[in-house]
């Protein structure tokens, strides 16, 4: 534990180490908490500026006649265009007020405990943001039935109850309707599905499980990594557990389950994330008994759907367990 004294205002090394301390309990927070950022492509630029920008290429399309080679004749290059999409980086912050007396009955354990605290709202809230924009605005969706195979919901109004719940063969027909749009897959071959627990809990007593596999039989050690909150493969699409899932209110309550392709949406890097502490001391007239020290984390974000045949959004019941 740091020895440095942290409550007066200084500019000093042992300031900028406690700082230091702090971001570092942030991010030991806040990138565990992350889960939809993970599967997000990098836009081209982001750097420095309000405006996002990511490109979008399509597929080569080329038929067997394009590229049959002519002796001593150079075919014509494959012709293409890429589109750029937009959008505007916002900027996301949160902080909390420490004052001397609460200071006096916990001492340094506080600071550490709201840094760490922050870490983890602050990734809640940009999962959150990832949700407002993809899954809300995807155009590809499942409504659940009432039995494995059966006849489906034809909106989610009409999802009446809880019985209207996730199988484990609606695994498979989110994954194949991904297919069926030419989503790419990710490195290893495999789509991406993110469940609340309550979704996934009913896959996990679901007596017709087929096709799940835990990850040890499918992961190799220095080959690929374990995304966060994954639990396992069902029907080849690799299964993550979120508890930061944004529900809509119906005559339900229903959960969004959303499975994804490579390159379904982008967001920018987290790199800009800040730790801001403010010591006792440092207030000015504001705080003119320096009273109030505060801590803050700050970050400015965007993301935007790239693809939507690379999202498939199924909608269901939750369960009690």
């Amino acid at each position: 534990m740091p020895t440095y004294n942290w409550l007066k205002a200084s500019t000093s090394t042992s300031a900028d180490a406690f700082t230091d301390f702090l971001n570092r309990k942030v991010l030991d927070n806040f990138e565990p908490s992350l889960v939809f950022s993970q599967f997000s492509e990098t836009p081209i630029s982001d750097a420095g500026t309000d405006e996002v920008i990511w490109a979008k290429m399509p597929a080569f399309n080329a038929s067997p006649a394009q590229v049959e080679l002519l002796d001593g004749e150079t075919p014509p290059p494959i012709s293409y265009t890429v589109d750029t999409i937009k959008t505007t980086s916002k900027e996301y912050g949160l902080y909390a007020v420490i004052t001397k007396k609460m200071n006096k009955k916990v001492a340094f354990n506080l600071t550490e405990k709201i840094a760490m605290n922050l870490g983890e709202n602050m990734a809640r809230i940009i999962d959150t943001v990832y949700q407002m924009e993809v899954v809300d605005n995807a155009t590809n969706r499942i409504y659940a039935s009432t039995t494995s195979g059966g006849t489906r919901a034809a909106n989610r109004a009409a999802m009446t109850g809880i019985t209207y719940k996730m199988f484990t063969y609606d695994i498979a027909a989110a994954v194949t309707t991904l297919r069926a749009l030419n989503s790419p897959t990710f490195m290893g071959g495999h789509y991406v599905g993110i469940l609340h627990p309550l979704v996934a809990h009913r896959i996990s007593t679901d007596v017709g499980t087929g096709g799940r596999l835990a990850i040890k039989q499918y992961t190799v050690e220095g080959q690929g990594s374990i995304y966060r909150g994954e639990i396992g493969m069902i029907h080849g699409a690799r299964i993550i557990v979120s508890s930061n899932i944004k529900t809509y209110a119906s005559t339900t309550t229903v959960y969004p389950s959303v499975f994804l392709g490579k390159g379904a949406y982008g967001g920018t890097t987290l790199e800009a994330l800040q730790t801001i502490v403010k010591p006792f001391g440092s207030g000015g007239t504001e705080d003119p008994l320096n009273q109030r020290m505060t801590e803050a984390v700050s970050v400015s974000f965007a993301c935007k759907i790239l693809q939507q045949n690379s999202i498939v959004v199924f909608e269901s019941a939750g369960a009690t367990p």
